[in-house]
């Protein structure tokens, strides 16, 4: 009898023990939930203070991108419709006001009615043919850097980089101080993401002494892909205030 209390007491304790041990357990899993549950709140806090900062300056950087853009397309359209009325000869342009004297009338006519067919068909979306159209322009007038300028405009529109590329190198080989030209490279090298090939450009045409509003506008697009939005709406600015739109 003796043995067998004594073996049941000892049953009750070791029990005990256990729910003690059990509670202490259960104790330490909470105190551990508790810290996890403030670790992650505060995860939470910072990450949705990320977030709200983020969308801070996202509106102010969408909204001048598409500014940018916007006013781009609105100086190409500009661009070449005065090429498609015929106010301004292409193949009379130059930066220093000096004229190129075609030899034939005939041929600026034709040079200049390829560009505007060609301009017809980029919009289109016919790019080979427009392309078409590009080449016959160039080979008509090879030694006119307006001719290849122009033909750069309505490549770039046509979505032909290469080719626009090309002709806008020919039309610097051509005169190297056709200020024009550089900034048509310029928006070329932007297109194609080659900011600091766009930056050596701009500040070429600026030594050129190019000041029409398209330079401000390439210069806020390049501040704008650097990340720079305080200089990008300052040059925007100055597009605008010179008659840009």
């Amino acid at each position: 009898m003796g043995s067998s209390d004594s073996q049941k007491g000892y049953t009750v304790l070791e029990i005990m023990i256990v729910i003690a041990i059990l509670g202490l357990l259960l104790s330490v899993v909470v105190i551990i939930g508790i810290q996890r549950a403030k670790s992650l709140k505060s995860d939470i806090a910072e990450s949705q203070n990320q977030v709200t900062q983020g969308e801070n300056l996202k509106p102010d950087a969408f909204r001048l991108s598409e500014q940018i853009v916007g006013f781009q397309k609105a100086l190409d359209a500009r661009l070449l419709q005065a090429l498609e009325e015929k106010r301004t000869p292409a193949v009379f342009r130059i930066s220093k006001g000096v004229r190129y004297e075609a030899q034939d009338k005939d041929v600026v006519a034709m040079v200049r009615q390829l560009l505007t067919s060609a301009v017809i068909r980029a919009r289109a979306n016919q790019p080979k043919e427009a392309l078409a159209m590009l080449r016959e322009a160039s080979l008509l007038s090879p030694l006119d850097p307006g001719i290849a300028t122009q033909s750069a405009r309505v490549a770039i529109l046509a979505g032909e980089g290469q080719f626009a590329l090309d002709q806008i190198n020919s039309a610097i080989r051509l005169d190297p101080e056709y200020a024009e030209a550089y900034l048509v490279r310029a928006k070329i090298s932007l297109l194609q993401e080659r900011t600091e090939d766009a930056l050596k450009d701009l500040q070429i045409a600026t030594n050129l002494k190019q000041t029409g509003p398209e330079i401000f506008l390439l210069f806020s697009e390049y501040y704008n892909k650097k990340g720079d939005l305080q200089r990008a709406e300052e040059n925007l600015a100055h597009y605008r205030n010179l008659g840009g739109k």
